[in-house]
């Protein structure tokens, strides 16, 4: 069995607010976490082994309901209000 943070970590308090997704600055500022901002918060995701080196959420997480990438011109990865919930208590 992986080593799984989420099933380990995960609080019935995360799983407040919509379904509504993200995108990093939007989640930054919601996360009201003075000096993170975008490139941090996605530095903060590679440094725990959320996302890969190109941001995408490592195999561990990629079918949890926090994230969810959207291709356009890019890959772009977002966020979930209920992972938003998850980093701020686990994180900040």
């Amino acid at each position: 069995m992986k080593n799984n943070m989420f099933s380990s970590n995960l609080n019935p308090e995360d799983m407040i607010g919509n379904m509504k997704y993200y995108n990093f600055s939007e989640a930054a500022s919601k996360l009201n976490v003075e000096g993170v901002g975008r490139n941090t918060l996605l530095k903060i995701m590679r440094e725990k082994g959320i996302f890969d080196r190109f941001n995408v959420p490592t195999p561990e997480w990629e079918h949890h309901p926090f994230f969810k990438n959207v291709e356009n011109k890019h890959l772009t990865p977002l966020i979930s209000e209920h992972g938003i919930n998850y980093i701020r208590r686990n994180f900040f």
